[in-house]
Order: structure tokens, then sequence, then C-alpha cells
């Protein structure tokens, strides 16, 4: 009695004629859109946000968002075209001087505030113990930088050559030149104290503060103990 020709007439013939409309325009066997995508979360695992899993789907080929990429990956690089243009010729010196210094500023400034996020969360008894790698990355930055900024002055004559120079003219005269490590000989002691002890001694302590910083030692000796543990069973 429920299934008679009597049951199709006013709305009930409406509410079987709907469904069928939509399957027509979506194609056959096709779900509404409401219920594919309560499919598609159950399958991943949960529902997306409304509309954002199409928005990337769209955007990315294949849905699968790029890696970031760093600006950090570009410093080599940008440091090898400084050193390039500042090699070519005397007009574009002072330009590569200038932004070797921006980008070595920036790079361990930057550098010594990620340490000491990282140095706050260290167990230690006094704010030093906690904080002395932090204090050597930063220490590094005017001791990177002081080479630098010799070159800037010399380049913009407040501390013009021989005064400033990096080497001894008669001493490279007479050994030809003063490339490569025979150059050595001849630094004169503002090549000694600002190539030597100021560049090298701050990538010293950069490295050893980023060390201490991320607990390397801990870690390294953390992991040899569960490998030596794996090799012994």
């Amino acid at each position: 009695r429920g299934g008679g020709p009597a049951d199709l007439r006013g709305g009930g013939l409406r509410d079987l004629r709907v469904p069928a409309a939509a399957g027509a325009r979506g194609g056959p066997g096709r779900a509404p859109p409401g219920e594919a995508a309560g499919r598609g979360g159950a399958r991943g695992g949960g529902a997306a946000p409304e509309g954002q899993g199409a928005v990337d789907q769209r955007a990315v080929p294949g849905g699968v968002p790029p890696r970031p990429r760093g600006l950090l990956m570009l410093a080599p690089a940008g440091g090898g075209l400084f050193n390039v243009a500042a090699a070519s010729g005397s007009q574009f010196k002072q330009t590569a001087h200038g932004l070797s210094f921006g980008v070595m500023l920036a790079l361990t400034t930057n550098l010594a505030q990620y340490t000491f996020h990282k140095c706050a969360a260290r167990r230690a008894r006094s704010h030093l113990g906690r904080c002395w790698p932090a204090y050597l990355v930063l220490l590094s930055a005017p001791l990177i930088c002081a080479d630098l900024v010799r070159h800037i002055l010399q380049d913009s004559e407040l501390w013009p050559s021989p005064g400033s120079g990096m080497y001894v003219e008669t001493c490279c005269d007479r050994i030809g030149n003063c490339h490569g490590l025979k150059g050595m000989r001849c630094l004169s002691w503002v090549g000694v104290v600002f190539t030597i002890l100021c560049t090298y001694s701050g990538f010293v302590c950069m490295i050893v503060g980023v060390v201490f910083a991320v607990d390397l030692p801990k870690k390294v000796r953390k992991e040899w103990r569960r490998i030596r543990g794996l090799r012994g069973k």
C-alpha cells in the first residue's frame, strides 16, 4: 500500500526527480559534493578546513606543496659573486665590499638571536652557564665583520692605503705576488690583526657557540651509546 502510485503524487514525485537530475548533471555514479568531501576527510584521517584542499591542489601540481627554501642557501653563492665583483675592477669593489658587509652582519646577528633563543631552554644554575654559547656567537659578529669594515674604510679613503693595507708592498714586490699561502710572510700588522686574529677567531667563536647551543656533543654521545648498545645485542 505504501508503495502505490498514489505516493508519486505531489511532493513525492518531486523528491524522486531531484536526485535523478543531480545525477544527470554530475555524471552517473557521482556523489554530491558534500558527501565526496566527507569521504575524502574520512580517508585522510580528518576533514580539512573548508576550501583549503581545493586551493592547494589547484595551486600545486599533484597536490604536494613545495619545500620551503631558506635564504641562507643563497649566502655561499652571494659571497662568491661579491668576491668576483671585487676582483673584476675597482668600479665594483666598493659595492661588493658594502654588500658583503651587509650580508655578513645580517647573518651573524640573526644567528646570535637564534642561539640566545636556544640557550634560554638550557638547564643551568646561572645565566652565564646557560647563555655562554650565545655570547660567543654574539662576539663573533664584530670579529668577522672587522676586516670588511677595514675594506669599506679603505675604499672610502677614510683610512687610506698603505696604512690600511693588508700586505707590505715591498715584500710583495720581492716575492712577485702575495696571493696564496706565500703571502702570509708579507702580512702587515693590519693584516695580522684584522685578517688572522679577528676573522679566524670570529669563526672559531661562531662554530663553538653554535655547537654547544644546540647541545651537539651531548647528542653525539647519546647516539654513540645507542649504537654501541645495538651492536652489543
